[in-house]
């Protein structure tokens, strides 16, 4: 006769049945699963295919090969023509400097600077002369030509009457001339005087005549000659008075060539001062006082109030890479502690041969990049405003939501 279960005795069977049911429902299962798969294969092998499915692996970042680099990549400041002498640098680096600043000057300037007022001086001629031109001639010139009227006709008034009292004694030699030879002739037909003596009164009357009519010619030609010069004069007076368009034209003409040439003579200068386009950092100063400037330029400046991660992300990784993921940069070479972090701002629309060249020798030589600029979070970058170029390894992470990006 059986005893009385305890409540221990009972749980430990109940277990065990427990198990022998779950032991039996997993072989029943496996037997299933082992049945329905030889069908399976057994209806692929005599269908003549068989389909095997493929897994897609799953990529949670894209890495890239990158440099740092200030917001809008970094600027060389050249001189305006090649193999020019620089005599002045107004600044040293690391240097903060803002939008047209004068970061150097260049040699010649003295030269430059007289030529610019010597053109100034031209445009002030020039103005002055338009002025007057347009002004007309000032009253003193004016008055001086009425002088002028004046004294002419009183010279033609004098010329004229000395000239007539010439004329008056030369008609009275000539009609005492005729008298005298009316007179021989007279005794001569009577005889009383030889016909010689008579030819020589009719000549002396004729030289009389000549004589007078010399003198006439001659106060005709002082009244023409001074009622002439007295024309003109009272036309240059008209010409004084009137302002004439096509003098103020020429007048134009000249100082507007004179402000050409100052403009030149000024851009030149200018030109000279070489000056910063933006408002940034002096990273880099590449010639020294006294040197020419090569090819180098004579600074290079960047705006490091904002430093980016220029990443080469392989042509193939291209379409994993979406504006606003989220970034972690590391530095193989020491050049910051722990990462950074940032997110995409932009993905370049070309592909390019890279510009940081790995440091595997296996490395493809021939591989495709595509460039994508990283902004990184304001404490990051104000870490390493003075790390430019420096090479680092960015890890876009491409699963998780983007950021959104907000411009300054």
């Amino acid at each position: 006769m059986l005893g009385r279960l305890t409540v221990k005795q009972i749980q430990l069977l109940g277990n065990r049945t427990s198990m022998s049911v779950l032991a039996m429902t997993s072989m029943v299962t496996v037997g299933a699963i082992a049945s329905v798969t030889a069908y399976w294969v057994l209806h692929q092998h005599q269908s003549g295919a068989v389909n095997v499915p493929t897994i897609e692996p799953f990529i949670n970042s894209v890495t890239a090969l990158g440099y740092l680099a200030p917001q809008g990549e970094i600027i060389r400041l050249a001189a305006p023509t090649p193999n020019q002498r620089l005599t002045e640098l107004r600044v040293k680096e690391g240097d903060r400097v803002q939008v047209n600043q004068i970061i150097g000057v260049i040699d010649n300037l003295k030269e430059y600077e007289a030529s610019v007022n010597s053109a100034k001086a031209q445009v002030n001629v020039a103005r002055a002369r338009l002025t007057r031109v347009q002004a007309g001639e000032e009253a003193g010139v004016i008055e001086s030509q009425n002088r002028k009227i004046a004294s002419l006709k009183a010279q033609l008034a004098g010329d004229t009457a000395t000239q007539q009292a010439v004329l008056a004694r030369q008609k009275i030699e000539l009609a005492n001339s005729e008298t005298d030879y009316r007179r021989y002739e007279t005794l001569a037909q009577a005889g009383a005087i030889s016909k010689a003596d008579a030819t020589h009164k009719q000549l002396q009357a004729e030289v009389a005549r000549v004589r007078f009519q010399e003198e006439e010619a001659r106060l005709q030609e002082i009244v023409d000659t001074g009622r002439q010069r007295i024309e003109e004069a009272k036309a240059s007076l008209t010409s004084l008075a009137t302002v004439q368009p096509t003098d103020v034209l020429v007048a134009q003409a000249e100082l507007s060539e004179a402000l050409s040439q100052l403009h030149k003579a000024e851009v030149v200068l200018d030109s000279l001062y070489v000056r910063s386009p933006i408002a940034g950092q002096i990273l880099r100063l590449n010639v020294k006082v006294g040197e020419l400037v090569g090819p180098g330029g004579i600074a290079e400046i960047g705006k490091t109030q904002q430093m980016y991660v220029i990443g080469e992300v392989y042509a193939s990784d291209r379409q994993y890479v979406k504006i606003g993921q989220p970034v972690t940069i590391a530095s193989d070479y020491d050049g910051f502690g722990g990462e950074l972090t940032g997110v995409v701002e932009s993905i370049d629309l070309q592909i390019v041969k890279p510009d940081v060249v790995a440091n595997d020798p296996a490395e493809d030589t021939d591989v495709r990049v595509v460039k994508v600029k990283i902004r990184l979070n304001p404490q990051d970058s104000e870490q390493v405003k003075t790390l430019s170029n420096l090479e680092v390894r960015a890890s876009i992470q491409i699963h998780r939501p983007p950021v959104s990006i907000r411009q300054n």
